[in-house]
């Protein structure tokens, strides 16, 4: 053979060897750094759980920030009625729609509701990373069209909308907190030691220790709080049942789950409660002291530790950003900033 053939020969095999490891119809040997076979996808394809890996305890939050219904409600003393059977049946149709965490996908998301009554409106921000359980179950309600067309109540030092205590269908995990339950706060109330399924509270003033005696999930987020409070409660007061709900309108923002190298989730109690240390933070502070736009966040938010220089508030005082759109805005409001820290 000549030369020149031979090298023929060598190119032809090298090409052949070369097509051949790279045929979709071949897979590479060997294994890849995860430890799982590799392989040639016939197209571009990206699975996130090989690249978002979180510690034991972290996936414990991830799962106990999406329980099932079922796993958390149980049945209360109107349970069997037809109508409350219904209900029940339609709001676990759209529990799922309603995540906080989307693990494979390095995010999570926030709510805001938008309660349109017949005398003004309520903007209302949650505290999901505290009790998960009562958020998604009032937001799927809100977002269900539970409340459109029923009264707002007025009961003593508070606003109440759904049905008595004692006649709750269903009931979910309470976490009662000893502090202060400032005005505006946004609460589910209690029945039997239980947070009620159908019933939900705003507070007219501030109360000492009225943690304690409701499970807390948001509070009122408006321009003014004391005005809208205010119209509401004078007109409740002068005609019972004139105030109903019109329509709800929920707006979700997306934020990540990393942020640098830290994982932006709560962190578990010795107790296996979900950790949010700073909530006595919010409920602490007074609505009046407090920039009405300013939107409680995830205490564990790397941002959080961030030394920021103040914003200048509506009071002088530098409390914060203005994150709720004005009247006429055309686009939706950034996802929730950092609280104020007290000196």
């Amino acid at each position: 053979m000549t030369q020149t053939a031979r090298s023929l020969s060598v190119t032809t095999a090298v090409l052949l060897a070369a097509a051949g490891c790279n045929s979709r119809d071949e897979k590479p040997r060997g294994m890849g750094a995860s430890g799982r076979q590799l392989g040639v996808l016939a197209k571009a394809e990206v699975d996130m759980e090989r690249f978002f890996k979180y510690t034991p305890e972290q996936e414990a939050v991830i799962q106990k920030m999406h329980q099932p219904f079922d796993a958390v409600a149980e049945p209360g003393p109107t349970a069997g009625d037809a109508a409350v059977k219904a209900g029940v049946e339609r709001l676990k149709q759209v529990w799922d729609k309603y995540k906080f965490t989307y693990p494979t996908e390095g995010r999570r998301a926030r709510f805001r509701a938008t309660i349109v009554t017949t005398a003004g409106d309520l903007v209302i921000e949650f505290f999901e990373g505290f009790s998960p359980d009562v958020v998604r179950n009032f937001v799927a309600r809100l977002d269900n069209h539970f409340y459109d067309g029923q009264p707002l109540i007025l009961e003593g030092d508070m606003l109440v909308l759904g049905p008595p205590a004692d006649k709750q269908g269903y009931t979910m995990p309470a976490r009662p907190l000893a502090t202060p339950l400032p005005k505006g706060c946004v609460f589910a109330i209690l029945a039997d030691g239980r947070a009620a399924g159908e019933r939900f509270g705003i507070s007219l003033k501030r109360v000492a220790g009225g943690g304690a005696k409701v499970s807390m999930c948001g509070w009122i987020r408006n321009p003014s709080v004391d005005e809208v409070l205010g119209v509401l409660s004078n007109q409740l007061a002068k005609k019972p049942g004139s105030v109903l709900v019109k329509q709800v309108k929920i707006e979700s923002f997306d934020l990540p789950v990393f942020e640098g190298s830290e994982v932006a989730l709560p962190k578990l109690t010795k107790d296996g409660e979900l950790e949010v240390p700073d909530l006595a933070l919010y409920t602490g502070m007074s609505t009046s002291e407090t920039h009405p736009r300013d939107l409680p966040v995830d205490p564990n938010s790397i941002a959080n530790k961030r030394k920021k220089p103040p914003a200048k508030g509506v009071n002088g005082k530098g409390e914060g950003e203005t994150t709720i759109p004005s009247k006429g805005s055309s686009s939706p409001a950034p996802p929730p900033k950092d609280p104020p820290k007290r000196p």
